[in-house]
């Protein structure tokens, strides 16, 4: 089993706990520098003992969703893609949502032990 976190900010502290609580795989969030900055992202991950697998957030594609796209991000999203099958990260994650990251129709649903827990309905 391989267990993959997020972690905001990115900081050498938090991959460093990471690493020690067991997590082997970074979710990392689109940097908004571009595709680029990936492999800096990945270095900085993999020096920890973690594998970068996972990119999401909000990807360049906010006019294709809307059907309004130049073909300058279908460009960026072809380039995004190769870099990411460059570095070995094998999951694009994305939303299919115009104006949206995700949406929730409750953020505070009681859950065991007290906890609070989004609830998708």
């Amino acid at each position: 089993m391989r267990l993959a976190s997020v972690l905001t900010p990115p900081t050498p502290e938090h991959l460093k706990l990471a690493a020690q609580c067991g997590v082997t795989d970074f979710v990392a969030r689109y940097p908004l520098e571009g595709p680029t900055q990936l492999a800096t992202v990945k270095r900085e991950v993999n020096s920890f003992g973690l594998e970068l697998s996972v990119l999401e957030g909000y990807v360049p594609m906010e006019s294709i969703i809307v059907g309004q796209d130049d073909g300058t991000e279908m460009a960026a999203m072809k380039q995004l893609i190769r870099t990411m099958g460059e570095l070995d990260i094998p999951i694009l994650c994305y939303n299919f949502i115009a104006a949206s990251d995700w949406a929730r129709t409750t953020l505070d649903a009681p859950e065991r032990g007290g906890a609070k827990v989004n609830r998708l309905h």
